[in-house]
């Protein structure tokens, strides 16, 4: 039935189809992973770097600008350990050292 519907769509839209692993692709489909593959490709190693150690950096600070009594939430005592951000904290700058060690 599939098949069916993709001879349709093919012939209604002139769209050539390829053979991948036995089954029928609509070619703009590769048009789009090309072209989204070409803008990570521009994108030289240093900046790649950059834009992560970023994210990583404002997965760690985040936290710390929520209110106290969202982050204590059904705590029934305010010990330090059970502060959430500081465990954000040290996942973040975990994964980032691991990210910029490899």
């Amino acid at each position: 039935m599939s098949g069916l519907i993709l001879k349709i769509l093919s012939g209604a839209l002139a769209l050539p189809l390829l053979q991948a692993e036995g089954q029928q692709v609509v070619w703009p489909f590769l048009q789009i992973g090309n072209f989204v593959e070409g803008i990570f490709v521009a994108i030289p190693y240093w900046g790649l770097k950059l834009f992560i150690s970023v994210f990583f950096i404002g997965l760690a600070i985040t936290p710390f600008f929520l209110p106290k009594e969202y982050i204590y939430l059904g705590a029934g005592d305010r010990k330090r350990w059970k502060d959430i951000r500081f465990w954000a904290l040290a996942a973040a700058l975990s994964e980032l050292v691991v990210y910029l060690y490899f």
